[in-house]
């Protein structure tokens, strides 16, 4: 299903709901935006419930990688250390941990251990881990521990903004990007937006 078919699906539903007039003031752009809130809040809820997104979710993104030294004994680590050139695009999460299928080399010949900024100086000079390449994410960089040759890697997630594939198209004839089972979900939950309910916030985003 693409951007424009789902804008379209909403835009039916949502005028057997309500008058003439309050259809006149949606554009497609509003009513994408609200769809893209509902598609990660879904995702995020579901996720929440162990009902985890399927393949179909997951979107591959090359990061390109530069050495760094910043925070690091640079006497010891930062030789083994990359850090992605840009920060990572925001990724959804369960409410516990980001929803990340793997990060490994371009190829995909390798799949990276994941590891957390205060847990890399157990890895960094450890002899007996020295082979196996770590990564995490600090501050929304990507970092990989025990590979200094790297240029790119690949990320496997659940993006927020699932629009970077396919630029070369419209935004509104490129896919979107959600599983079938929750469709009818996301779109119930953008027409009552969109006809300005309130919607109870989930615990985690109260937080927030």
């Amino acid at each position: 299903m693409t951007n424009r078919e789902i804008i379209e699906r909403v835009k039916r539903m949502y005028y057997e709901k309500n008058t003439p007039q309050a259809n006149k003031i949606l554009s497609n752009r509003q009513i994408f935006n609200k769809l893209v809130s509902a598609r990660n809040r879904v995702i995020a809820q579901e996720a929440g419930r162990n009902n985890l997104p399927s393949d179909f979710s997951y979107q591959s993104l090359q990061v390109s990688l530069v050495d760094n030294i910043e925070g690091f004994d640079t006497s010891i680590y930062a030789p083994n250390v990359k850090k992605s050139l840009l920060t990572i695009p925001e990724i959804l999460s369960d409410g516990t941990k980001p929803l990340i299928k793997l990060v490994g080399d371009v190829g995909g010949k390798n799949t990276f251990y994941k590891t957390t900024w205060d847990q890399k100086k157990n890895i960094l000079g450890n002899k007996y881990i020295y082979r196996k390449i770590f990564y995490y994410i600090y501050n929304d960089y990507l970092y990989i521990l025990n590979n200094n040759k790297l240029d790119s890697v690949v990320i496997t997630a659940v993006f927020a903004d699932f629009t970077f594939e396919n630029i070369n198209l419209p935004i509104l004839d490129r896919r979107f990007i959600a599983d079938a089972r929750i469709i009818d979900n996301i779109v119930a939950l953008t027409i009552e937006e969109l006809a300005g309910k309130k919607i109870p916030q989930p615990a985690q985003e109260q937080q927030a």
